[in-house]
């Protein structure tokens, strides 16, 4: 459904960056990168267009998705300091963290996620698992249980805490022959 909405923006004006910034983003969620690479390069070169805010979530992922992480993850602070209520620059740190193996920063840029919105969900899930590389299991699942308990329909919530026990290796592994 995203990919048609945002397919629908582009159609009907083809100079709309956030649109070209969102089929990115979908298709690097979906590990199409050629795709998204494409997409991506289009929304960078019409940022110029964009609100400031567009133009710091396009810059931010751009660089971060093409692997400038440095670039990304300046243009991710900015976008924190421009726009202190926004959850999602610190949503993104976040997981650029937790991927990059620093987790405190990763905790640190979740739990204000949290903080900022605690209706967005994934503010809970980058906390969990910063937490998890932290080997701090209990309060990964903590922290998806206030998920969980703040808005139970964050589905994929009860994905990431059914992990936990078999992390903590409470639960056997089985494997199909």
């Amino acid at each position: 459904g995203a990919i048609s909405f945002s397919t629908r923006g582009v159609e009907r004006d083809p100079s709309l960056a956030m649109a070209y910034a969102d089929l990115g983003n979908i298709y690097n969620n979906l590990n199409q990168t050629a795709l998204s690479e494409l997409y991506q390069k289009k929304a960078f070169e019409l940022k110029g267009r964009a609100s400031e805010r567009e133009r710091l979530y396009i810059t931010a992922h751009y660089y971060t998705d093409k692997g400038e992480l440095e670039k990304g993850i300046a243009a991710y602070e900015l976008y924190k300091q421009t726009y202190p209520r926004a959850a999602t620059p610190h949503v993104n740190l976040a997981l650029i963290y937790v991927q990059a193996l620093e987790f405190e920063k990763g905790l640190a840029n979740a739990k204000e996620a949290m903080r900022v919105d605690p209706d967005e969900s994934r503010g809970y899930s980058s906390a969990a698992g910063a937490f998890a590389g932290l080997n701090r299991l209990d309060e990964a699942k903590s922290v998806l249980n206030a998920g969980l308990q703040r808005n139970p329909t964050f589905l994929y919530l009860h994905d990431s805490l059914a992990y936990v026990p078999y992390a903590q290796g409470e639960l056997a592994v089985y494997e199909c022959a």
